[in-house]
């Protein structure tokens, strides 16, 4: 496909590739070109609450204040009927490249503390961003040269 490389993203379900495709084009279209780290729980294109990083991207935030953030967001999805059935997505949706920053592993390591408090559910955590998206649990990711419609 012109206009896009594709990293070993053999290991990702097609579901999961259309959800994160739609996620980065989601952030594309928005026009900016710079914006707070957020962390979204849920799918794009249904209700899924943001939780704005008031650190600004930087590690500043305690990992049990993002934990904390994290949870109450997977609460209010699980008791929205119209997305509870869904597979868990939580995407970080940050500006920049999808090398692994600082900021990637704190809201990683808070999602996954908010998901085991709540059972251990399944989960995919990705790093989105206006470019491409990159799963840091398993390496897997994909980058456009010009973003997805």
């Amino acid at each position: 496909m012109a206009g896009s490389q594709t990293f070993a993203t053999a290991g990702v379900d097609s579901a999961l590739r259309a959800r994160l495709r739609l996620a980065v084009a989601e952030t594309a279209r928005a026009g900016r070109r710079w914006f707070p780290t957020t962390a979204r729980i849920g799918c794009p294109s249904e209700h899924w609450p943001p939780v704005v990083d008031p650190g600004l991207g930087t590690t500043s935030l305690d990992d049990a204040l993002r934990r904390d953030l994290v949870g109450a967001a997977l609460d209010a999805r699980c008791r929205d009927p119209r997305i509870r059935t869904l597979p868990l997505l939580v995407c970080l949706v940050r500006t920049g490249d999808l090398a692994a920053q600082d900021a990637d592993q704190a809201w990683l390591a808070a999602t996954l503390g908010a998901v085991a408090e709540r059972g251990g559910a399944s989960i995919d955590f990705a790093v989105v961003t206006t470019h491409g998206w990159r799963l840091p649990l398993t390496g897997d990711q994909r980058e456009w040269r010009r973003p997805p419609r």
